[in-house]
């Protein structure tokens, strides 16, 4: 069963509002086929629905989601390798730049 969440102002990263949300960032992408990148702007601040699952559903899509907590003098390139995960989508996942220093303790969003 989907719920939906009513939004009236731009996301500026859809992994984030993901989480805030208590949901998986696949999920949102999934349901909502009209969101193509990891941000949707609103410039003319219309109100739209994100589709997402219910929170009993979610429970098993969330084993597709790793929390990542960061150690010290980690980067993201040594975290990307750890987990497969191709560089450029981990960093679109966590709006970060390669050059940005990770933080000890940072949370880094990881979908298998």
């Amino acid at each position: 069963m989907n719920n939906v969440s009513p939004v009236d102002s731009a996301i500026a990263n859809i992994a984030n509002f993901a989480i805030k949300l208590g949901v998986n960032y696949k999920q949102i992408k999934q349901l909502n086929p009209w969101i193509l990148g990891n941000e949707i702007s609103n410039k003319d601040n219309n109100s739209y629905v994100i589709k997402i699952q219910s929170p009993q559903s979610a429970r098993i899509v969330d084993s597709d989601t790793i929390i990542h907590t960061c150690k010290s003098r980690e980067n993201i390139f040594e975290i990307a390798r750890k987990y497969n995960i191709d560089l450029e989508q981990l960093l679109l996942w966590n709006d970060i730049i390669p050059s940005k220093k990770l933080k000890r303790n940072q949370k880094i969003i990881i979908l298998k």
